[in-house]
């Protein structure tokens, strides 16, 4: 599939994103802050502990010693780094995480998102020990990459494009059953450095890459 326009830009592209301004505001940085610690399992923390909650001080002796908000969290075990994760817009337990094997998979963890929410009380370390959760769905390309973006307007469209210029966009299933992955979307000549879906338009996103240039689909 061709882009509707490209555009040629100075230098690397970049979207703001006024739901995640924190993570979008340095892309040449987003690879160090988005991405998890080394090793042969990276952590991957649930949607929910990038918010927190305030725990009542009277009710938790640490909040009322220091004065700063307790962390619930649960922790997911996940193989290999994770480059960048996004929440789905309509439904904030489905996950969905770029890994450094080059595949993008999707999580969905509104169980868990549900048990922190009703939670009195962080779990102890010693128990919030990993989570082994399969993933919903799971897509490889020939790279890892680091573009990724729900669609605000359709629920459960996702895009992601790779280090080698190549875009795939998730398209649900009806009835909840799945995704199918389109064909590439070609036309970048360098790695896509992030992905911004249209918020009105269900069918049309932006995407810039390290070839200086910005293509609209």
């Amino acid at each position: 599939m061709s882009p509707l326009i490209s555009q040629a830009t100075d230098s690397d592209s970049e979207f703001d994103d006024d739901d995640d301004s924190s993570e979008n505001s340095d892309d040449d940085d987003d690879r160090h802050n988005d991405t998890a610690d080394d090793g042969d399992d990276a952590r991957m923390h649930d949607a929910a502990t990038t918010t927190g909650r305030h725990t009542n001080p009277s009710t938790n002796p640490s909040t009322e010693a220091d004065g700063g908000p307790v962390m619930h969290n649960r922790t997911i075990a996940h193989h290999g780094t994770i480059n960048r994760v996004r929440a789905m817009p309509q439904q904030q337990g489905m996950v969905a995480v770029w890994a450094d094997s080059g595949h993008v998979k999707v999580y969905d963890l509104t169980v868990q998102l549900a048990e922190l929410a009703n939670e009195p009380q962080p779990r102890p370390p010693s128990k919030n020990r990993p989570l082994q959760i399969n993933p919903r769905h799971s897509h490889a390309h020939p790279v890892e990459g680091y573009a990724l973006d729900w669609s605000p307007v359709v629920a459960g469209q996702l895009a992601a494009g790779d280090g080698k210029g190549r875009v795939h966009v998730w398209m649900p299933r009806e009835g909840g059953a799945g995704w199918v992955v389109s064909g590439v979307y070609a036309g970048h000549t360098a790695s896509v450095e992030d992905i911004q879906w249209s918020p009105t338009e269900g069918t049309v996103f932006a995407s810039g890459a390290s070839d200086n240039t910005v293509r609209i689909w």
